[in-house]
C-alpha cells in the first residue's frame, strides 16, 4: 500500500487521480467481493472463487442476519435511547468504529489500486481484522429481537463460517491447486511443496489442530451469546420491551464486571 500510495503521488497531484479512481471504478463488484456479500473463506489467501450453491447459502443467510440485527437495533435505539447505559453504547460505538474504519481504508486501498493498475487489487480478507466486531453488532441487534433468536444467530454465524473455511481449505483449494480428484495425489502433490507437517500421518494431526481452532472460535461466539442470554442486560433494550422509569433503571440489577 506505501508503494503504490508513492507512486500515486509520483505521477501528480493525488487528490485528482483519485477523483478520477472514484469515477472509473467498477463498484458493483467491488463491494460485493469486499463487503456484502463479501467473501467468507480466507484459507491459503486463495483467490478461487466460491462455488455457486455454496455463495448463495452464504449470501442469504448473512444478508439475512444482517437486515434483521441492523432493523431491530434501529428500532430499539430509537425507542429508548435513554435507557442505553453508557458504557454498553461506549463498547457499540468501538465495535461500530473498527467496523466503519475498516471498510474506508479498504475503500482507500482500493481507490489507490485502481488509479494505479486500473482496477481494485484489495481482497475480502483484509476485513476479517473488523469481522468479529461486526459479529457482537449483529448478535446484539439480534438481541434486542429476543435472546433465543441471538444465540440462534450465533450458532448459525459459527456453521456458516468453519463450514466454509473447512470446504475451501480441505476439498476445493486442493482439487484445484493439485489439478486432480485423486485424494492421494492432491497430498503427495501438496507435501511436495509443503511442510512435512502436511505429509503422511502428520496431516490429520494437522487437520485435528485445524478443527480444534475453528471449534474454539466457534465455541466462543456461541457461549458469548449464551452468557448475553442468562445475565439480561439493561444497556440494550429490547425493541418491543416497554419503556422503564429512571428510578427502576437505576433499582435494577447489574451483571458483574
Amino acid at each position: 500500500m506505501t508503494q503504490d500510495a508513492v507512486e500515486l503521488a509520483a505521477r501528480g497531484p493525488v487528490a485528482s487521480a483519485l477523483m478520477t479512481s472514484f469515477a472509473t471504478m467498477a463498484w458493483r463488484p467491488v463491494i460485493g467481493s469486499l463487503f456484502f456479500p463479501g467473501m467468507p473463506w480466507v484459507g491459503g489467501w486463495s483467490f478461487l472463487p466460491m462455488p455457486g450453491t455454496l455463495a448463495n447459502v452464504y449470501a442469504w443467510c448473512w444478508g439475512i442476519l444482517l437486515v434483521a440485527a441492523g432493523s431491530a437495533a434501529a428500532v430499539a435505539i430509537a425507542r429508548r435511547a435513554r435507557a442505553l447505559e453508557r458504557t454498553d453504547v461506549a463498547r457499540l460505538v468501538v465495535c461500530a468504529t473498527v467496523v466503519v474504519g475498516t471498510m474506508l481504508g479498504m475503500t482507500y486501498h482500493a481507490l489507490v489500486s485502481n488509479a494505479i493498475v486500473g482496477h481494485s487489487t484489495t481482497t475480502p480478507w483484509y476485513f476479517m481484522t473488523a469481522l468479529p466486531f461486526l459479529f457482537v453488532l449483529v448478535i446484539r441487534g439480534l438481541e434486542s429481537i429476543d435472546r433465543r433468536l441471538a444465540i440462534a444467530g450465533a450458532v448459525a454465524l459459527a456453521v456458516l463460517f468453519v463450514g466454509t473455511e473447512l470446504y475451501g481449505t480441505w476439498v476445493e483449494m486442493p482439487a484445484a491447486y493439485t489439478n486432480t480428484m485423486d485424494a492421494r495425489l492432491q497430498w503427495r502433490r501438496l507435501s511436495a511443496i509443503h511442510p512435512a507437517i502436511l505429509s503422511g500421518r502428520l496431516r490429520w494431526w494437522f487437520l485435528g489442530a485445524h478443527l480444534l481452532a475453528l471449534g474454539l472460535a466457534a465455541s466462543g461466539t456461541v457461549i458469548a451469546a449464551a452468557r448475553a442470554r442468562g445475565a439480561r442486560s439493561s444497556g440494550w433494550p429490547s425493541a418491543t420491551s416497554p419503556p422503564r422509569s429512571a428510578a427502576a433503571r437505576a433499582a435494577a440489577p447489574r451483571p458483574p464486571s
